[in-house]
């Protein structure tokens, strides 16, 4: 899938750098519960989800980023360049690597973020195990 495609956004979600990848929303609701004043729901007959706008604040970006943090599948992503974005995010959720450069330009080895503990998959099918066996 070639970055036009990845970006293939709802009329209504807010042009910028924070953007839903095509096709990914499973409807979870962490974006919404993270940072319902950037993240909505479309109105295209089905859960989706799409940014309402662009975080411009200290406090939003904090806001975008706990949807980094919290999100499963990886459908949110970051399309800009600022590499103090970039490397708060991880480069798993970036378009592009500038903040994985060395001053002459050259790549060097991102840093994958680590989930949160509560999101490891150890935890994730000790819940699911303990949902379905009888104690």
């Amino acid at each position: 899938m070639n970055s036009d495609q990845l970006r293939a956004l709802p009329p209504q979600s807010a042009r910028g750098d924070f953007y839903v990848e095509a096709g990914c929303c499973t409807g979870c609701g962490v974006p919404q519960a993270a940072a319902p004043d950037l993240v909505g729901w479309t109105d295209e007959g089905y859960v989706k989800c799409s940014w309402k706008k662009q975080p411009e604040t200290p406090e939003e970006l904090e806001r975008a980023f706990a949807i980094f943090d919290g999100q499963e599948l990886g459908c949110h992503r970051y399309g800009g360049h600022d590499p103090k974005i970039q490397l708060r995010i991880g480069s798993g959720d970036c378009d592009f690597r500038d903040a994985w450069r060395t001053a002459d330009g050259l790549p060097i080895e991102p840093v994958e973020s680590k989930a949160p503990d509560f999101w490891t998959e150890s935890t994730f099918w000790e819940r699911i195990r303990a949902r379905f066996t009888k104690r």
